[in-house]
């Protein structure tokens, strides 16, 4: 069996059109009148692209040495986990701030699961079930 596709309405295929026009700066009433698009949804398309300015949000808490520092100790030690990154460097944020600038490094964090450690009689009854 074939993949199946995804179709795409021509109301969909218009406002694309209408956003590349955006893009290049044509007058609104223009692409209205290319596109069949009301002026309403033409104007809201042009608000929504207008909204978010480049370097906007919020700045990162981490300054570069910052960065640098986690990097080199996580290199090291790849190992350590967030909050022991905090106590080692002795950093004014959170572990969860450094758990999030190693996941833009790309590596990833897991808890380790905690299990009880065996005994001496724990072994011996493991030992007796595998030679049977």
């Amino acid at each position: 069996m074939g993949k199946t596709e995804k179709r795409i309405s021509p109301q969909e295929l218009r406002i694309v059109k209408a956003k590349s026009l955006l893009k290049a700066k044509t007058p609104i009433q223009k692409i209205q009148k290319e596109t069949r698009l009301s002026l309403k949804i033409v104007q809201r398309l042009q608000n929504r692209r207008s909204q978010r300015k480049k370097g906007s949000g919020r700045k990162n808490i981490l300054s570069r040495n910052m960065k640098i520092s986690i990097r080199n100790l996580i290199y090291k030690n790849p190992f350590l986990a967030p909050a022991d990154i905090v106590d080692m460097l002795d950093l004014p944020y959170s572990p969860e701030t450094v758990r999030k600038y190693l996941l833009e490094l790309g590596l990833s964090y897991r808890n380790i699961s905690k299990k009880e450690s065996l005994n001496q009689a724990k072994k011996m009854i493991g030992w007796n079930y595998a030679t049977n």
